[in-house]
């Protein structure tokens, strides 16, 4: 009994190392471009923030040579910036739909090998102005002036 054990520990383990070769399935190249930039507010340049739970995200679809490109998901971190850095060197149609601004869609995005820098220029639903926060004694208080809402 031990020894059809360790027979048949001793093929498998050919096997598994010769398995690799055999069947060489994943011959892709590797991505080999980062993405990375920030989501502007148009109006005064200030990064535009998000408070949603699971983030904002960035739709992408990868064109080049696919008849049906599937939607990929960047995350947008929470402060308005973003990066990643495991892309294919291609062209991309980009969609902003589960964000906090004004959805829009560019159709074509060309990313090249190495670092891209993205900047979006959006217009947020809200923007909140003249914010005020002042030390009285022992409390602070805090006053909100304007809040603008972009229709």
């Amino acid at each position: 009994m031990k020894n059809k054990i360790f027979t048949l520990f001793i093929v498998s383990l050919l096997f598994g190392m010769t398995s690799c070769e055999l069947f060489e399935v994943d011959n892709f190249p590797m991505p080999d471009a980062q993405v990375f930039g920030a989501i502007r507010d148009v109006e005064g340049g200030g990064l535009v923030e998000t408070d949603l739970n699971s983030g904002s995200t960035i739709g992408t679809y990868e064109l080049g040579g696919y008849e049906n490109p599937e939607l990929r998901s960047w995350k947008i971190m929470q402060n308005g910036e973003y990066r990643n850095n495991l892309v294919f060197s291609n062209t991309y149609k980009i969609e902003f739909t589960s964000c906090n601004f004004y959805p829009f869609t560019i159709d074509e995005v060309t990313i090249k090998p190495g670092e891209n820098q993205l900047d979006f220029e959006v217009t947020p639903y809200i923007r909140v102005k003249n914010c005020k926060i002042v030390q009285e004694g022992d409390f602070v208080k805090a006053s909100l002036l304007l809040i603008y809402y972009h229709y």
